[in-house]
Parts: structure tokens; C-alpha cells; sequence
């Protein structure tokens, strides 16, 4: 709980930034609450990254990837097959 509690102070202070959204994705992947993670990685990329960052700091690839593997742990190889074509470029 109190974990969960320090990550709700971290959105706020990064304003609920991209990167905010998408370490919050990975926490909850990590703690093994995917619902919650797959909302976060979906505001991940419905956001751009904060302006004065770098190129490399979008992080939609990233996010859509993690999706993805959340997406065919659910059974849904289609959403992670058109999710990974939309975002990830080779």
C-alpha cells in the first residue's frame, strides 16, 4: 500500500507526464497488476514526450512494446501484432 502511495505522489509531481505514465506501466507489470498497468501504458502513448526533452525520450515504442507483451499474456496476439506495426519501427 504504501508503495502504491509513493507512486501516486511520483504522477503528481511529474505532472502526469509521459514518462510518468510509463514508469507507473512498468511498476505495476512488475507487481503483477497488469489492468492497472495496461491504463498506464495506454496514456503513455496517447501522450507526446514533455517539450525540451531530447528525440530519445518518447517513450511510445517503449510503452507499446510492454503493452504488446502484456496484450499476448492476455491470449490477444492480433491487438500486440498491430499494436507493435503501429509503434515500433526496425
Amino acid at each position: 500500500a504504501q508503495s502504491l502511495a509513493w507512486l501516486s505522489e511520483y504522477a503528481e509531481a511529474r505532472r502526469h507526464s509521459q514518462e510518468a505514465s510509463y514508469n507507473l506501466g512498468r511498476a505495476f507489470q512488475q507487481l503483477g497488476l497488469p489492468d492497472l498497468a495496461r491504463v498506464c501504458y495506454e496514456r503513455a502513448l496517447a501522450q507526446r514526450p514533455e517539450p525540451g526533452q531530447g528525440p530519445d525520450s518518447d517513450l511510445r515504442p517503449e510503452a507499446a512494446y510492454n503493452l504488446a507483451l502484456l496484450y499476448r499474456a492476455a491470449g490477444n496476439h492480433e491487438l500486440a501484432r498491430q499494436l507493435l506495426r503501429t509503434h515500433i519501427r526496425l
